[in-house]
């Protein structure tokens, strides 16, 4: 008698070897059988990690430029000599990027060119407005009007933006 091996239709291309052994010496009726099955593991899907966008426009005021400057020189005194370029290039990149994060913010870009600077406070109002909201009854209504007061500001946004 000769044992099968049984496989979902879905995983038939992965069987690559199928064979029964008549000759085994086993006390049953039944041959062995052999079955080579390749596995095919699901890939990692990765999410492209964009890189944070620093407004660099600010550089351009003075204050700024002095307090960006001081900060890598105080964090270039930091560095460590070493022998290896790769990883002083690193502890230098490391220095500004610090740098940067303690002075400079990160760029807001608009998704939508018609959304005026005032949407944008208003929408950032209803952000914090949201974290708070579960608080009390009158900030779930703050939230609200919130919401309706972005609403309302996106849309005469838009209409000006199609109207020039």
């Amino acid at each position: 008698m000769i044992a099968l091996v049984i496989v979902q239709k879905r995983w038939e291309t992965s069987v690559t070897n199928c064979r029964t052994f008549q000759g085994a010496d086993i006390s049953s009726d039944h041959s062995l059988v052999l079955c080579n099955i390749k596995l095919k593991l699901k890939r990692l899907q990765h999410k492209p990690q964009h890189s944070q966008r620093y407004d660099m426009s600010q550089l351009k005021d003075q204050t700024t430029r002095q307090l960006y400057q001081g900060r890598i020189e105080l964090n270039s005194k930091k560095l460590h000599s070493t022998c290896n370029l790769d990883e002083h290039a690193a502890q230098i990149e490391k220095a500004v990027k610090e740098a940067l994060q303690a002075i400079v913010t990160l760029k807001k870009t608009p998704k939508t060119p018609w959304i005026s600077d005032q949407t944008l406070d208003l929408a950032d109002k209803k952000r914090k407005a949201k974290q708070i909201k579960h608080l009390s009854v009158d900030n779930i209504k703050e939230y609200k009007n919130l919401c309706n007061k972005v609403k309302h500001s996106a849309r005469q946004d838009k209409e000006k933006w199609i109207q020039d």
